[in-house]
């Protein structure tokens, strides 16, 4: 009887920690002196058999973080504010520049280099803790990455 509750708890253990997401390459690009907005970018695989819903986010560095996707319509460029997004089963979603990404308003401090802001993401599986470095990131990043694409076309 005991070796069937051990294996169970070690089955129970495992199963919960395979239905956690990966989180891959989180950053957020440092901002200058009196900045009062920053954004945040990652991406999110969710391991688990069912769709993740992710509802909001929070952090101490911010009065508040929201869920926002970047578009042009029409020419003009903007930002709409998302109640939530959601992740099916086995996909993975990409906060990334031009698209979807996390806002956050109403910083106490600029973010510089080095820092590591601490973001909580609101899920239909409860909150998730993800340590986000912030890092420069220039025109000459942005440069490269253009670069790169062009020589990849001729």
């Amino acid at each position: 009887m005991f070796k069937k509750l051990v294996f169970l708890s070690l089955f129970l253990c495992h199963s919960a920690f395979a239905e956690l997401p990966s989180i891959i390459d989180p950053v957020i690009p440092a901002t200058p002196p009196g900045a009062q907005v920053a954004a945040g970018y990652l991406s999110l695989t969710n391991n688990s058999d069912s769709t993740l819903t992710i509802d909001g986010a929070s952090s101490a560095v911010a009065k508040k973080v929201e869920l926002h996707l970047s578009k042009v319509e029409n020419d003009v460029a903007k930002m709409i504010k998302q109640d939530s997004v959601m992740v099916k089963a086995g996909e993975t979603f990409e906060f990334k520049h031009g698209s979807y990404h996390l806002m956050l308003m109403g910083l106490e401090n600029a973010l510089k280099p080095g820092d590591v802001v601490d973001i909580i993401l609101e899920t239909s599986n409860g909150d998730i803790l993800i340590e986000m470095p912030v890092k420069k990131m220039g025109m000459s990043k942005m440069k490269k990455k253009m670069d790169h694409k062009m020589d990849n076309n001729n």
